[in-house]
C-alpha cells in the first residue's frame, strides 16, 4: 500500500471518528440541559416509541428482529496476535549491501510472530443496527526472522576474518497501548466493526545475533547496536503508530444481559514503526469477547 492511498484512507476514516466525539458532545448537552426537568412519561426513552431503536422487521440479511438494545455496552477482550513486519532496510535504517552482499532482504525484508492483546470497548448504541465504538487496547507483538547472508564478511571480537556467510537473526518486542474509535453494524447474529487506531510504545527492544561457523560475529564499528550482546531499544520509533482496524465476529447470548463472541480484528498500520521510513506493521488477531448490556 503507497503512502498516498494510505493517506486517503486515514483522511476518509477520520470522518466517522470526529462525528462520533460530535454526537457524544451533542447527547451530553441535552442531557445536561434537561437535568433540572423531570422527563414525561408518554416521552420517555424505550425501544418502542423510539423510532431509531424500535424492533425492525426482518430482511434477507436477518430474518428475525435484530436484536440490538438501546443500553450502554461494555465489551472485555482477550486474544491472541499475529504480527507482520516489512521493511526494505535494516530497522536502524542501514541499506542493504546490494550487489555485494546476497540474502539480507530474506531476512530483514520480513518478519512475523505470535503475542497477546487484552482490551476494554465501551459501545454507544445509535439504533438498531448501528454504533459508536471508543476503547482502549493493550498489544504485546513480536516478529523475528533469520537465515543464511552470502558474500558477508564475518569478523571475531579482535577483527579476524572467519567466514564469508553468516547466520543472521533479529526478534523485536513491542507492547502498544492503542485507543479505539469506529463504528459497529449489528446484526442478528453477527456484526462488522471498522475503525482506527493510535499506538503508543509502551515498551520496545529489538536484539539481533550474526554468527558463523558457531562463532559470533561483530561489525566495525563499535557503536553499532547490530553489535550489542543483549537487546537494545528500537531506534528512534514512532511514538504513535496509526492503523487501520477492519473485523467482525458472531454473537452467542449466554444470558438475558451477557454476550460471548469469537472475533477477528485486523490493524493495518498506515505510518512507519521507527525512523526506518519503509517499515510497517500489521496486527491480526483473534479475540474472545465478553459483552455486558448495561
Amino acid at each position: 500500500m503507497t503512502r498516498l492511498h494510505r493517506s486517503r484512507i486515514t483522511s476518509a476514516l477520520l470522518l466517522p471518528i470526529l462525528l462520533l466525539f460530535a454526537d457524544i458532545v451533542r447527547v451530553g448537552a441535552q442531557g445536561a440541559s434537561g437535568a433540572a426537568t423531570p422527563i414525561p412519561e408518554a416521552t420517555r426513552f424505550d425501544t418502542l416509541s423510539s423510532p431509531t431503536l424500535a424492533p425492525l422487521p426482518g430482511d434477507v440479511l436477518t430474518p428475525d428482529a435484530r436484536t440490538n438494545t438501546p443500553n450502554l455496552k461494555i465489551a472485555l477482550k482477550l486474544g491472541f496476535n499475529r504480527s507482520s513486519y516489512t521493511n526494505d532496510r535494516y530497522p536502524d535504517n542501514r541499506p542493504f549491501d546490494v550487489g555485494n552482499v546476497f540474502g539480507e532482504e530474506d531476512v530483514y525484508g520480513s518478519a512475523a510472530g505470535f503475542g497477546y492483546q487484552l482490551g476494554l470497548v465501551v459501545e454507544i448504541p445509535r439504533s438498531t443496527i448501528f454504533s459508536w465504538l471508543v476503547g482502549l487496547r493493550y498489544d504485546h507483538v513480536g516478529f523475528d526472522a533469520g537465515g543464511l547472508v552470502g558474500g558477508d564478511i564475518c569478523r571475531n571480537a579482535v577483527g579476524d576474518s572467519i567466514g564469508v556467510v553468516a547466520d543472521h537473526y533479529f526478534n523485536t518486542e513491542i507492547d502498544f497501548l492503542k485507543i479505539i474509535g469506529g463504528v459497529k453494524l449489528n446484526f442478528r447474529t453477527f456484526y462488522v466493526v471498522a475503525g482506527m487506531t493510535g499506538g503508543l510504545p509502551l515498551s520496545h527492544q529489538i536484539r539481533f545475533d550474526r554468527t558463523s561457523n558457531g562463532e559470533r560475529c561483530f561489525y566495525p564499528e563499535a557503536a553499532d547496536i547490530r553489535n550489542s550482546l543483549v537487546p537494545v531499544p528500537l531506534p528512534e520509533i514512532s511514538p504513535l503508530h496509526l492503523g487501520i482496524r477492519l473485523g467482525g465476529g458472531t454473537t452467542w447470548d449466554i444470558t438475558e444481559r451477557i454476550e460471548f463472541s469469537p472475533e477477528l480484528i485486523l490493524d493495518f498500520g498506515q505510518n512507519a514503526l521507527n525512523k526506518s521510513p519503509e517499515s510497517d506493521l500489521g496486527v491480526y488477531a483473534l479475540n474472545a469477547v465478553f459483552r455486558i448490556d448495561l
